[in-house]
């Protein structure tokens, strides 16, 4: 890990909102791509992602390093995202 995320990590823990989203942004299209792949709707999306994100933000105390912040993040969000209903399909059934 360098420096600067170090830097922004603890910036982050003590409650600098900006330094968080320096931290999530490589992250952050990848996050709702996931959500619009569950949701198909691009609103739902976007809502579901923003608490994917605060999620990850209100859990950011526990990051300890033992994983990579990548792994973590999505540690955080699988177990959220499995939540979300999927979709009904529509159509004539088989």
């Amino acid at each position: 890990m360098t420096d600067r995320f170090s830097e922004l990590l603890q910036q982050s823990k003590d409650g600098d909102v900006n330094a968080f989203m320096t931290l999530i942004s490589p992250y952050q299209v990848k996050i709702y791509a996931a959500a619009l792949n569950i949701t198909k709707s691009e609103e739902e999306a976007n809502q579901i992602a923003l608490k994917a994100i605060g999620s990850v933000y209100s859990a950011l105390p526990n990051y300890n390093k033992r994983s990579s912040f990548p792994t973590w993040i999505w540690s955080i969000i699988l177990p959220y995202f499995k939540e979300i209903p999927l979709p009904q399909k529509t159509g004539i059934p088989a």
